[in-house]
């Protein structure tokens, strides 16, 4: 997770461990770290070590209920990132966010 003020200026970032087949950051945790940095905005990205950087189904969920609760507290989902060792996917480019 990256954390961002008002301007969109990196505030810090918070790493979670995952296993091959997912990760699934506890939103409590990631809404408790934007309110001790003030974060306005957030980014997410995490890897997808098969290269294939298409977005799953629990990649599109998760996105979107970060989405619902980050609005409900005036904070925005800027993106959620996919990332390869040879691309990167764009959750809001793709429109699922």
């Amino acid at each position: 997770m990256l954390y961002l003020d008002p301007q969109w200026r990196f505030l810090g970032r918070l790493d979670f461990a995952g296993s091959a087949a997912a990760v699934a950051p506890p939103l409590r945790a990631i809404v408790a770290e934007a309110f001790r940095l003030d974060a306005i905005a957030l980014i997410l990205a995490h890897g997808h070590p098969s290269g294939c950087a298409r977005p799953s189904a629990g990649d599109i969920a998760y996105t979107r209920a970060l989405a619902q609760v980050a609005g409900a507290l005036d904070m925005m989902l800027v993106d959620h990132l996919i990332v390869t060792g040879r691309e990167v996917t764009s959750l809001r480019e793709a429109g699922l966010l």
